[in-house]
């Protein structure tokens, strides 16, 4: 995130080490990145789990399948941004 560029593994390293700290006080850390909202959002969304996996979208009552349609494996917010071989293929 340095020089107004979005990086992945700052971002990753940045959530994991604000997971103790209050609501108000991460948002407004996310929100003074000096990135466009929508990367805020996002990092809002993977920090707090809300992201729309199939995993959270069953919780709340929709019906579908719980596997990655790019890979066929079991979907879930880790999946979708680390460990999914198409997604890793993005990220490097």
């Amino acid at each position: 995130m340095k020089g107004g560029e979005f990086n992945l593994k700052e971002a990753q390293s940045y959530i994991e080490g604000h997971h103790g700290e209050e609501t108000n006080s991460i948002w407004e850390n996310i929100w003074s990145l000096p990135q466009c909202p929508k990367i805020k959002t996002f990092l809002w969304l993977v920090l707090y789990h809300k992201f729309l996996t199939w995993e959270n979208l069953v919780k709340i009552g929709f019906i579908g399948a719980l596997w990655c349609y790019l890979c066929k494996c079991d979907e879930n917010l880790n999946h979708l941004l680390n460990t999914c071989r198409y997604v890793y293929v993005i990220w490097d």
